[in-house]
């Protein structure tokens, strides 16, 4: 039952930051007929809404890693290791090849783990049921 909730509310979370993106867009388009005033207003909203869907999808998928069994976890554990690790060594040299004076670490580590975890773990905020067969 709470996971019907948190699965709702993780959607209707999802809702609420993609109406906000249509909206900033929207605001970017007609930027020389609105106030700036308005604008900074909507934006600070924006950020702040933002920061708050990742916030609680930590938050959630921490809470849904509780609920799972423990082999679809350590699968899922393992998977998001190796794809981590795959992803920084093919980022590195990719780097090394196209940009070899300026590399930036912090940024090949943000986009190995965004993406492995987005790999790996985000099916359990939006489905209601997963299995260990998606993952296999």
């Amino acid at each position: 039952m709470a996971n019907d909730k948190l699965v709702k509310f993780n959607r209707i979370f999802l809702g609420v930051i993609v109406a906000l993106t249509i909206l900033l867009i929207l605001v970017y388009i007609f930027d020389n007929k609105i106030n700036n005033e308005i604008i900074q207003k909507f934006l600070s909203i924006y950020f702040i809404s933002f920061l708050l869907f990742l916030v609680c999808m930590l938050i959630a998928t921490l809470i849904q890693l509780k609920n799972l069994n423990k082999r679809d976890l350590k699968g899922r554990i393992i998977k998001f290791v190796k794809g981590f690790v795959c992803y920084f060594l093919f980022l590195g040299l990719l780097s090394i090849f196209f940009k070899p004076d300026n590399i930036d670490l912090f940024n090949i580590v943000a986009i190995s783990f965004g993406g492995s975890f987005g790999f790996n773990f985000l099916d359990l905020l939006f489905f209601k049921k997963t299995s260990e067969s998606n993952w296999s």
